[in-house]
């Protein structure tokens, strides 16, 4: 996942199934201004390899939220 942020900032980036359940958070932290990459394992928070289907990513900032769909093809 690229984020792309104007200035340092806190970050929230978590991964949803959809029932709205999160399965993992994959990024919860301070970023940098500029663009920084976070990658997914596909694994969920049990350390458990998740299965074909439809997930969502939701990212949160100061003021700001934004969900993608993500598919995950197996």
């Amino acid at each position: 996942f690229g984020i792309e942020l104007v200035r340092e900032a806190p970050v929230r980036l978590a991964l949803y199934d959809v029932r709205g359940r999160r399965v993992m958070t994959l990024f919860e932290g301070l970023l940098p201004a500029g663009r920084s990459d976070i990658t997914w394992d596909t694994l969920d928070a049990r350390g458990q390899r998740l299965g074909s289907g439809v997930y969502f990513a939701r990212f949160e900032t100061q003021g700001a939220k934004d969900a993608q769909r993500v598919v995950l093809v197996r």
